[in-house]
């Protein structure tokens, strides 16, 4: 028998019993242990930072990852999940420094490097546990227990075996080179880690004056005015057009050289006098021309620098024809600058510090200056010296930090390279065998990036990182460690030490070659060399091989698309460096969540509700089915509507799963012992097409997942629960369910409800775990979890085209005649007098007759007529039209009165007539033919029928209202209501109601007539009209008819009562229903009945009455069953308490004091001559006095009826009442 499933939609409730079912039972455990000798499949988690924030950028990162793995567990994969997170970088150390509220290095150092150290390992572990909580409560199935973090020993010795394999391979160098540094965090950093940004910035034009030419200057553009202070020459391209301008301004004269494709927008900057192109010369003949540096007495090193290219005009294709088309060689403030000046051999000068300030080690006037607040000096000091043409602000794009936002600079320092320029063509060759997910990010992006790379700088400044694990001595020799044994043969190493700065600082080594002391240098690994090798160092490789060798490389890698150029090209390198092999088989790239702007949304995004936040609101399966609901590769813009809507969807699977659940439990149905060959022949029209429907669901959802399509997956299971489940078949087959008993064609529908929600949870499994896994273990538990199934694969062999074309066109009517009643006002509830549907196909003909019963039902009709090809409803009024223009060539004269005779004839008749080729009419004595040509014929729809056109056909629907229909509607309108109410009091199906109702006559009148029909639509046992208000433990008014209408309704809990009838031997639903409905709505009432008393309910009889008062005279029955004396301690009060007593068996605690307590009147024996029938008739008569004449507020008609069960029969009994004695009644 299924297990049920409960009734409310709690998505947080579910999902908490899921992840404690999961973990109390060992689900994942034991799955993984069953899979073992499956195929190995390795997923390599990408690790994110441990800042201990959780994004929804994260969570659409693991969720995907999460459905491979699930998708993959349930074929038979034996999956290796290895999760893991990035500890390090400079990202943890400026939170750490936030927290301590410390600026800056030189304040950590002050604060002590160790002490910091151990705070980011406290730091970031903690961030690791609260990160992997959130992540399994999302349901994220990783190895969480054998995360790899990269600060551990283990990770890091992995990672140096790695560097100690670049520089024995000469791949790995120490150069001295402009890289872009970050002035806040005081580090280098890699070209990869650079985000550029729009920002508004003051360019300068800078006239510099040429040292041979008087009144000559060459106009050179920067947006970065503090540029000029260290450049050492000025660049043109040799190929482009230059010009030479006189100007003239006021009473000055001066020539200006400048591009000649912008020269009419440069003089614009100016108001000149007057202008003359003296003439046009190439880049090239500008070549060595020297010229006198505009800052030549603010900065002095201008006035003392040496060489054969300082300070004259060089040439280089690098420099664009745009502003000025002249560059500042600033050859230590740029990246191009310096590759410039390397060709012709100029210094390499910066005044700038690693923090950015300008250097106080040479003598300028801008030391100790921000290089971003110098600006206004420089201009004001250019301006000065009568060598500033123009000043603009504009938008330019500059270099920003990716993690602190700050302004780069460029600036020389002697850095660690790994030689990526020269790995450009094995790299290429290495993309080409990966299977990239989509293709364009290999084919397209990360070609693309390889082949423009540049050597990748891999050291830096900082403290919290793996340390590089080079030694150099004075002497120039280099000692590079590979692993704790060679740490080992150091001074001052200690076992177990920490391998992190300050502690791998105090080893040492002596120099092999001149015997001193080798130190190590001051830096750390940028990070994502550090995680470029996770594909091994997470597998302790090569201190350990075992499982490297089992599993390496992964089959798949999931990241973001912008980690091409990230972390997917740093294993590449690593890759190559430790094996010449890709450490991976297949990438699948995805977009970013991102905000209205289409900014990626990252930890501090505003607006942007976090995944907990949202799973408070809406539950993680809906936010994960929101996160795979897009092509896996495109920015999905955040919309908190869509997760909404996703959830209301779950909810209509639940509801559906809580329908079939109700009442398959109540028929105790068992879908293990069902197949579909036992109820093959019992399928009815509906059922084939919900299981061609499925099959078709199933086909398309596997096609879409192994395409990694989840959200075309998604689509097809939203719209099979919304549409063909919930909005069609459950409405078809509810009057079937419902009916009593459990028929052939009732245990067809179970089988196919049960088979769809079973599959639909299977295939939704992956991506929604904890409401499937609920709905399966409720429906079906075949398995100890879903997950133990394999992931389902559609039978073609049952997918039934004709039945699902036939249900389309039986659909699209339903939605046609939907749209009349819309648009006419005409409420579903309300039937329809008839609706004719006509085909014109035959196809559409034996469609819409084998699917009439569900139309029918679909659109609350009360009548339907299917008319086949070629007749036309005899309802329809045909109309003959005369073609004046016909008659008129034949009978001229007579024409109009022809016309007017026709239109007073029988339309039918006429045309009958015309196409026996007989019809003539008679005109001042002669008879006339009428020819065909002469007659059109029209038809005209009847008084408020309305038609609409569907493939194949025309539906006609009759909104005509009789009295039958308004009285059909106003049973079924009440019915629902009561139905809401049941709903609202969280009733179960078998619960018996009584219904007390106060209404007009009119609605009275209606109602009574069908009283029977409406107690077996509701589940009542009586139906009660009332003058003035209603009663009942639950009240509501309503509005029916225009009439108004209050409805009460008093629960009996007969599901409850007959758990207890169904302990004696004999009993049954029916039985026990017959003996509720005679009165005995308690196991108390029923142990005091008599035999005589019993034998006359229908289907219960003299012997079985006998068995039920036998039954309850066995002393212990009557020491469970029998209520006990109030005040009187039996065995049964010193038992624990039964978790579940309804209110009509409630006990009377036993009083706290020792005093004895008060008796409660004992019900009253039946006096001698009155019959229990006359006993029942004076308790209700107690009931609606209690209810209409006294008020009590708080007291219903089950409270009255325990009044009247405790012996007060009267109100002045009940007025006589002790507080104490009623304080102690059962509530």
């Amino acid at each position: 028998m299924i297990r049920g499933i409960q009734k409310e939609f709690n998505a947080q409730a579910i999902e908490l019993k899921i992840f404690k079912y999961w973990k109390e039972n060992k689900v994942i455990e034991k799955l993984r242990k069953s899979r073992e000798n499956g195929e190995n499949l390795f997923i390599l988690d990408g690790p994110p930072f441990a800042t201990g924030i959780v994004h929804v950028g994260h969570a659409r990162n693991k969720v995907l990852k999460d459905i491979l793995i699930r998708y993959n567990l349930m074929n038979g994969y034996n999956v290796f999940a290895k999760p893991g997170f990035d500890m390090h970088g400079v990202s943890i150390e400026l939170m750490l420094e936030q927290q301590l509220m410390l600026k800056g290095k030189h304040e950590i150092e002050n604060y002590g490097i160790e002490k910091f150290i151990e705070r980011c390992r406290e730091f970031t572990s903690e961030n690791v546990k609260k990160m992997i909580e959130e992540y399994q409560q999302m349901g994220i199935w990783f190895d969480w227990e054998n995360a790899y973090v990269t600060a551990s020993n283990a990770y890091i010795e992995s990672v140096w075996w790695s560097i100690a394999r670049a520089y024995e391979r000469g791949m790995m160098v120490e150069q001295e080179r402009v890289v872009p540094v970050c002035p806040k965090c005081e580090t280098a950093i890699s070209d990869n880690e650079v985000e550029y940004r729009n920002i508004k910035a003051s360019s300068v034009y800078v006239m510099a004056p040429l040292k041979t030419r008087s009144d000559e200057f060459i106009l050179v553009w920067t947006p970065h005015p503090w540029l000029v202070t260290g450049a050492m020459a000025i660049a043109v391209n040799p190929e482009e057009d230059y010009v030479r301008v006189k100007v003239k301004k006021d009473d000055e004269e001066y020539i200006l050289i400048s591009c000649a494709k912008t020269i009419d927008k440069v003089l614009a900057l100016e108001k000149f006098t007057s202008t003359e192109t003296l003439e046009t010369i190439k880049g090239e003949t500008l070549k060595g021309l020297e010229y006198i540096p505009p800052l030549l007495i603010e900065m002095p090193y201008h006035q003392e620098v040496k060489g054969e290219w300082v300070h004259k005009i060089v040439t280089s294709k690098r420099v664009l024809p745009e502003h000025s088309g002249a560059l500042w060689v600033s050859t230590g403030m740029g990246i191009a600058e310096f590759e410039i000046g390397q060709e012709y051999g100029l210094p390499v000068f910066t005044p700038l510090e690693i923090d950015g300030t300008f250097t106080s080690k040479i003598i300028n006037k801008y030391a100790r200056f921000k290089f971003d607040d110098a600006n206004s000096l420089i201009i004001r000091d250019l301006r000065d010296g009568e060598v500033l043409y123009a000043e603009q602000e504009e938008e330019i794009r500059s270099g920003h930090c990716w993690r602190c936002g700050s302004q780069l600079i460029y600036i020389p320092t002697k850095q660690w390279f790994i030689r990526t320029e020269s790995m450009h063509d094995r790299l290429l060759e290495m993309t080409e065998g990966v299977k990239w997910i989509p293709e364009w990010v290999g084919t397209g992006r990360m070609y693309d990036y390889i082949s423009n790379v540049r050597d990748w700088c891999i050291s830096r400044q900082r403290y919290w990182g793996i340390p590089l694990p080079v030694w150099k001595c004075q002497c120039g020799n280099v000692k590079v460690v590979d692993s704790i044994e060679g740490l080992k043969k150091g001074e001052g190493y200690t076992e177990g030490m920490s391998l992190h700065i300050p502690w791998i600082d105090r080893v040492t080594f002596k120099c092999e070659k001149c015997g001193k002391i080798m130190m190590r240098v001051e830096h750390t690994l940028d990070v994502a060399f550090e995680t470029g090798a996770a594909s091994w160092a997470s597998l302790e490789y090569p201190r350990k091989d075992g499982v490297f060798n089992k599993y390496w490389p992964p089959n798949i890698i999931v990241e973001a698309i912008a980690q091409t150029n990230a972390w997917f090209f740093s294993q590449m390198v690593l890759g190559l460096i430790a094996f010449d092999k890709t450490p991976f088989r297949s990438v699948f790239a995805h977009g970013n969540i991102v905000d209205g702007t289409h900014h990626p949304i990252t930890n501090v995004s505003p607006g942007i509700e976090t995944p907990r936040t949202l799973a408070g609101k809406y539950g993680y399966d809906a936010l994960r089915i929101y996160l795979a609901s897009r092509a896996p590769w495109v920015h999905m813009v955040y919309s908190e509507e869509r997760i909404r809507g996703i959830h209301r969807t779950l909810r209509m699977l639940w509801n559906v799963a809580v329908f079939a659940s109700n009442y398959m439990e109540l028929d105790k149905f068992e879908p293990k012992e069902i197949s579909q060959d036992i109820v093959r022949d019992y399928l009815l029209f509906e059922d084939k097409w919900l299981l061609s429907r499925l099959e078709n669901l199933n086909q398309n959802v596997q096609n879409a997942v192994e395409k990694y399509r989840y959200d075309v997956a998604w689509k097809h299971i939203e719209r099979f629960i919304k549409e063909d489940l919930s909005r069609v078949y459950i409405k078809v087959i509810k009057e079937r369910v419902k009916t009593r008993g459990l028929s052939h064609e009732k245990l067809a529908a179970y089988y196919v409800l049960s088979e769809a929600l079973v599959r639909v949870a299977k295939m939704l499994a992956p991506v929604a775990p904890h409401i499937s896994e609920e709905i399966y273990l409720g429906i079906s538990g075949k398995h100890e979890s879903v997950f133990f199934e394999k992931y389902p694969t559609a039978n073609k062999l049952l997918i039934d085209p004709k039945i699902e074309n036939a249900m389309k066109i039986a659909l699209e009517i339903v939605r046609g005649v939907g749209e009349i009643r819309s648009r006419e006002g005409f409420p579903l509830r309300v039937p329809l007098k008839k609706v004719v549907l006509k085909a014109e196909k035959d196809e559409t003909f034996e469609a819409i007759k084998n699917c009439e019963k569900i139309i029918k039902m679909l659109i609350n009709a009360s009548v339907t007529e299917i008319l086949p090809p070629g007749r036309d409803w005899d309802a329809l009024i045909l109309e003959v039209v005369p073609n004046q223009n016909a008659i008129g060539l034949v009978y001229r004269q007579w024409a109009s009165k022809i016309g007017h005779l026709l239109k007073l004839q029988s339309a039918k008749k006429v045309k009958e007539g015309i196409e026996r080729g007989e019809y003539t009419l008679g005109i001042e004595g002669q008879l006339v033919r009428i020819l065909p040509n002469m007659v059109t014929f029209n038809t005209k729809l009847p008084d408020k029928v309305v038609s609409c056109k569907i493939t194949g056909g025309v539906v006609y629907v009759d909104l005509n209202l009789s009295d039958d229909l308004v009285k059909h509607s106003v049973i079924r309108n009440f019915a629902r209501m009561i139905q809401e109410m049941r709903k609202e009091m969280k009733l179960d199906i078998d619960d018996f109601i009584d219904v007390y109702v106060a209404t007009d006559d009119t609605v009275q009148s209606m109602l009574q007539e069908s009283a029977e029909d409406i107690k077996k639509m509701t589940n009542a046992r009586n139906l009660e009209f009332v003058s003035g208000e209603a009663y009942g433990d639950y009240v509501v008014e309503w509005n029916l008819s225009n009439a108004a209408l209050i409805i009460g309704i008093t629960p009996l809990y007969f599901k409850s009562t007959l758990e207890k009838f169904m302990a004696i031997p004999g009993m049954t639903y029916e039985r026990g229903k017959a003996l509720f409905n005679a009165g005995f709505i308690s196991i108390e009432k029923l142990s005091t009945a008599t035999a005589e008393e019993l034998q006359g309910i229908p289907g219960i009889g003299k012997t079985f009455a006998r068995k039920i008062v036998a039954y309850f005279r066995t002393p212990q029955v009557r020491a469970e069953e029998k209520p006990a004396e109030p005040g009187v301690e039996t065995t049964e009060e010193k038992r624990e308490p039964e978790k579940e007593v309804t209110a009509e068996v409630s006990m009377p605690e036993k009083p706290a004091s020792p005093e004895k307590t008060p008796e409660l009147p004992k019900e009253k024996a039946q006096p001698p001559g009155i019959s229990r029938e006359n006993l029942e008739r004076e308790k209700e008569n107690f009931v609606k006095l209690m209810m209409t004449k006294y008020t009590i507020p708080g007291l219903g008609p089950s409270k009255a009826r325990a009044l009247f069960d405790a012996g007060y029969r009267s109100v002045e009994q009940l007025a006589g009442a002790k507080f104490e004695d009623l304080a102690r009644m059962p509530t």
